[in-house]
């Protein structure tokens, strides 16, 4: 299979994206986490659902109970560029 040269500057371009969020949060001049609530108003229901019955992303809920879940922003950064490839 022969990647043509308008998807390899698509990918080129998602990656140099992911790479600057992942050295923002690394700096800590982003949070790495958001609210499942952004993230559906982000990414849509629906997709975050599908990845997260996929395992492609994985919640994470501190304390249990009725406390906020969140998802991690360069996991949902990484399914979503690989969805949109799709």
């Amino acid at each position: 299979m022969e990647i043509e040269l308008y998807q390899l500057r698509q990918m080129l371009k998602d990656a140099v994206e992911h790479g600057i969020k992942a050295c923002l949060i690394e700096t800590g001049q982003d949070k790495p986490f958001i609210s499942q609530r952004r993230a559906w108003k982000i990414y849509g229901k629906s997709l975050v659902e599908l990845w997260r019955a996929n395992q492609i992303i994985t919640p994470e809920q501190h304390g249990g109970g009725n406390n906020m879940i969140r998802y991690s922003k360069l996991e949902l950064d990484r399914a979503y560029k690989t969805h949109k490839r799709i």
